[in-house]
């Protein structure tokens, strides 16, 4: 009895981790196609705080860019996506899967 339980909660386990791996790839990979470059960061903005990712960010005083790389824990980083804007407009949207 006690083998049936654990089992069962061993394939539910997986299946919830397959399912969130598989949604958060899906979500990064929408968010980044919908993303075009010339995006004001204004409408930039509330697209990038209504996403459960990890929002990562980073800036170059050299080049005056910030880059904002979108990924989810669910998928280790495997999926991400890549945005760099100006302060004004997007300038640079990168789509990446490490496979």
């Amino acid at each position: 009895m006690i083998k049936k339980v654990l089992a069962s909660m061993f394939i539910g386990y997986l299946v919830f981790v397959l399912v969130m791996w598989f949604f958060s790839a899906q979500q990064i990979k929408q968010t980044c196609q919908q993303i075009p470059m010339g995006m004001p960061v204004s409408k930039l903005e509330p697209i990038l705080d209504s996403l459960h990712l990890t929002k990562i960010m980073r800036r170059s005083s050299e080049q005056k860019t910030q880059t904002i790389l979108l990924h989810s824990p669910y998928s280790m980083g495997r999926y991400t996506c890549q945005i760099q804007h100006d302060g004004q407009q997007v300038t640079y949207v990168n789509y990446q899967h490490l496979d």
